[in-house]
């Protein structure tokens, strides 16, 4: 939990965001989001805005220039065949910080589905060879000659993905 904070912090501090939510009070608001969904395996999205919205309605005149802090709970899902995925070019803008910039991803999903595709794998389209990066909702590892190996440029080092390599 204190990596994944801290991954929050400094990103909402790189986009100019006030987020002032201390460690403590964020891991109880999830721990007791987790409980109330009644899941026993459980992926938990934690996200953070300002500006205005669609309504063109300002956060900052109610919340005093806070962050909007949204916390959700979706069912874990282990998937024990292969999946499938399709390719697309891609460049992350900002490979250190943790975003949600994946719209156009979110957008294809219904299509994407209905063809039995599960994912997004991005290739880096800024390289001769497109280098694999990750996928639109997951990091992506290899293994290969029996050692785990993982992207390495223009992605954003994710902490379970680095929890996985400690444990292989």
């Amino acid at each position: 939990f204190r990596d994944h904070y801290l991954r929050l912090k400094y990103s909402t501090e790189q986009l100019a965001i006030p987020f002032e939510v201390s460690p403590s009070i964020l891991e109880k608001a999830i721990k007791a989001a987790v409980r109330n969904s009644g899941y026993l395996d459980a992926l938990v999205f934690v996200r953070v805005s300002r500006g205005e919205t669609r309504d063109t309605v300002n956060p900052d005149k109610y919340f005093e220039k806070r962050a909007l802090v949204y916390i959700s709970v979706f069912q874990g899902q282990r998937q024990n065949t292969p999946i499938r995925l399709e390719t697309q070019e891609y460049t992350r803008e900002y490979p250190d910080i943790k975003h949600t910039n994946y719209l156009f991803a979110e957008l294809q999903y219904p299509e994407l589905f209905k063809k039995g595709v599960h994912d997004i794998l991005y290739l880096d389209r800024a390289r001769e060879h497109r280098l694999v990066l990750e996928c639109a909702r997951k990091n992506i590892g290899i293994v290969s000659e029996g050692k785990l190996v993982f992207p390495f440029g223009g992605i954003l080092k994710g902490i379970t993905m680095r929890i996985v390599g400690e444990l292989a």
